[in-house]
């Protein structure tokens, strides 16, 4: 009797266990950079580490500045349990083991709550081989740990029977905050059950219970509010413009389907078939529904029907679609399944269909995991999945149909030379930032008596999310040990003016009508035979030799060096300005009051070596002011970066001293303690600074930032030594 109760726990135990280890063991194996969404969130984690690494005044404004966009929860999360593992790729991504063990936890409770505990533990392996759930427990993303807030909530919310019971209706509110904290798509996947929930609560009640009702669900909301509020509100002048760019900007996803179309409304009944759980756990979902529905449907067969229809006709109405945005509804695909499969009857039936479950689901498992098509979610994969007429080539580095469908989307036979063409630009680009322009074949070719007519080109694309500057991140540290995550390994920023390589299947040569390159600028460097014995040349970018491995591959002139100096939320005003250089005030702004309270002074930097730049200033009021170095601002920047070194930054004045303005004193992730920098580039070398062996690499769109205290109508005075970087 002791036995079975501690079973289903055991159960539970060796899936974590069983997935942790695969994990483990998958992530060694695998070493392809990170997909450009996968590194933006780990550049997010490491800037929480910073953050969190940092003096104990000020992180709280820190943490908030790390990202505008995304919620905090899973990166600053991982960044916490670095701490105690280390920061290696490892520790970061197997964080996701945390989320996963809760996802267990709650899928056995809901089963508890529907009549049968063996019903979540069925419903935990079931999810554990779904193909996309499994693969995304490998990768630094959101959906795992959003997964949980969303399987965590719901469990919550049933246990607190519509609000009626007070302390699962407060943990039920310290989910809502952490799942707002965690993505802001959480919202979706609870608001059909929680309004079942409460609806059929509220109604079914009497009086007295129905205040109880009200009062528990005012504190569940307000509880959520204080928790998230904070983030939120303070990101919430930029947050309507991101939303609208991830919802609507077709470029930022592989899918903008126009939203009244058969394509959209079938676009996540086919990513569930095809990508997220394939054909064999999609029919059992299907037979599952068809054994429910002859049985008596209670409010928990709606509850979960509502969580996954309301997610899916949610994102059917958004034109920007990607394969997991419905990946939460999984759990509850699982439970349906689970509980189809517990309420047959005839127990040979039942069992005959575990054990098909265990032998498809294990054999699928290792087949995508471990066969050749391990590497592949972080490949250069030939993706053709649009429209005949724009068929491309293009860069893909997220597990797609070709991967996670196993054997039936996998229809290329041999080696089509992904890795070895990305292990050719690697080698070329020295792991630096680079563009590629790729191109493809119509395969419709065949059947045209002219075959280069059918070439068509894509935009530019950021190889392995080079905007995010993952790339550098394993090829810099592949042969380390323990393979530590470092900001100074991402190369910041990208190169929007230079095509660096072209893929191509023809030669360029033969191209009549390729307005956007200039032929002869470019030289083959290696020609790749495919296993249907077509050709694909790989072109180099003949002015730019070796790249370098910090900054852009072309500096350019002038540069001048700039320091701003402003009241923090522009409170109060900056007076009797002097300076060494050209000084101007925030005339731009449209707020006439607000241009006194922000002040700059450039100065060009003609000759090579170290020059001093200094701003005085008197404050109108005792607060804070911020200190800015950059380099200034040129026509050009949108195409060139004005590289300026600097260093040794002083502050003088009464309580206002800078802290580690010599750039000496690094965290562990190699930046400067006491300064925020964002994209600008930290140097350890005594070549490039003007004193001891640090100093930062700047330009306009990559300050450096730090706040010092001042007091009203006491002077400051503001100096740095500034270098340009350039070679010329």
């Amino acid at each position: 009797m002791q036995f079975k109760k501690i079973l289903p726990f055991f159960i539970l135990f060796i899936l974590i266990v069983f997935l942790g280890i695969n994990n483990y063991i998958w992530l060694g194996l695998n070493q392809r950079p990170p997909v450009d969404d996968e590194a933006f969130h780990l550049l997010s984690g490491l800037k929480y580490l910073s953050a969190i690494s940092g003096p104990v005044s000020g992180m709280f404004s820190s943490l908030l500045r790390v990202n505008l966009f995304y919620p905090p929860l899973f990166p600053l999360s991982s960044a916490l349990v670095s701490l105690l593992f280390g920061n290696t790729a490892t520790v970061f991504i197997m964080t996701n083991l945390i989320y996963l063990f809760g996802i267990f936890i709650s899928l056995y409770l809901i089963g508890k709550k529907m009549g049968n505990r063996n019903l979540g533990v069925l419903a935990g392996a079931l999810l554990s081989f779904y193909p996309m759930f499994f693969q995304l427990t490998r990768m630094f993303m959101l959906e795992i740990a959003l997964t949980f807030m969303v399987t965590a909530s719901i469990a919550v919310l049933l246990y607190s029977e519509g609000f009626k019971k007070l302390i699962p209706s407060l943990v039920a509110g310290l989910l809502l905050g952490s799942g707002l904290l965690t993505k802001q798509f959480y919202v979706i996947f609870i608001t059909g059950p929680l309004f079942l929930l409460l609806t059929n609560s509220f109604l079914k009640a009497d009086a007295p219970t129905r205040l109880r009702i009200v009062r528990n669900t005012l504190l569940f909301l307000l509880i959520g509010i204080i928790i998230a509020g904070p983030w939120y509100i303070a990101h919430l002048k930029m947050m309507p413009w991101f939303a609208e760019r991830a919802l609507l900007n077709p470029n930022l996803v592989p899918h903008n389907v126009p939203v009244f179309s058969w394509s959209s409304l079938f676009f996540y009944s086919e990513t569930l078939l095809n990508d997220q759980v394939l054909w064999f756990f999609f029919s059992l979902f299907i037979f599952a529904i068809f054994v429910l529905s002859k049985g008596k449907k209670g409010i928990l067969f709606i509850l979960l029907l509502l969580w996954i229809i309301v997610p899916y006709l949610a994102f059917t109405f958004l034109k920007n679609k990607f394969w997991y945005y419905t990946l939460p509804s999984l759990s509850a695909i699982a439970l349906v399944t689970a509980s189809g499969i517990i309420n047959i009857k005839r127990n040979s039936i039942k069992i005959a269909l575990i054990c098909a479950i265990l032998v498809v689901g294990l054999s699928q498992y290792f087949y995508i995991s471990y066969t050749p098509y391990r590497t592949l979610s972080f490949h250069i994969g030939f993706h053709t999945d649009v429209p005949a007429e724009a068929r491309v080539l293009k860069i893909n580095f997220f597990p797609m149909k070709e991967i996670l469908a196993g054997v039936k989307y996998c229809p290329r036979k041999g080696d089509w030379k992904r890795e070895a063409i990305l292990n050719r630009i690697i080698d070329e680009s020295g792991g630096a930032v680079c563009n590629i322009m790729v191109m493809d074949i119509d395969p419709n070719a065949e059947a045209r008596k002219n075959r280069r007519e059918s070439v068509v080109l894509t935009d530019f694309d950021n190889y392995a999310g080079a905007n995010l500057n993952s790339l550098s991140y394993y090829f810099v540290l592949k042969n380390t040990p323990d393979k530590i995550i470092s900001l100074s390994n991402y190369l910041q920023g990208k190169t929007k003016s230079k095509i660096h390589f072209i893929i191509s299947p023809t030669k360029l040569e033969n191209l009549t009508f390729v307005s956007e390159i200039k032929r002869e600028n470019y030289s083959l460097i290696e020609k790749f035979v495919m296993p249907d014995k077509s050709q694909v040349y790989l072109y180099k970018l003949n002015e730019i030799g070796v790249f370098e491995p910090v900054g852009p591959v072309l500096l350019s002139n002038p540069s001048s060096g700039r320091i701003d100096v402003a009241s923090e939320d522009r409170k109060f005003d900056l007076t009797e300005i002097q300076s060494n250089g050209v000084t101007q005030c925030e005339e731009w702004s449209p707020i006439k009051e607000e241009k006194n309270r922000w002040w700059m002074v450039q100065l060009g930097l003609k000759s090579k070596g170290w020059v001093q730049l200094w701003i005085e200033f008197t404050p109108a009021a005792t607060g804070n002011v911020l200190i800015t170095l950059r380099g200034s601002l040129y026509s050009d920047n949108n195409i060139n970066r004005h590289l300026v070194y600097v260093d040794d930054v002083v502050v003088e004045g009464p309580g206002g001293g800078i802290e580690n303005g010599s750039f000496e004193q690094l965290n562990e992730s190699g930046d400067p303690v006491g300064w925020g920098k964002g994209s600008a580039v930290s140097l350890q070398t005594s070549t490039v600074t003007y004193s001891g062996t640090s100093a930062m690499l700047v330009w306009h769109d990559a300050p450096i930032v730090q706040r010092i205290k001042v007091i009203a109508n006491k002077k400051y005075r503001v100096s740095a030594w500034f270098k340009p970087a350039n070679k010329s």
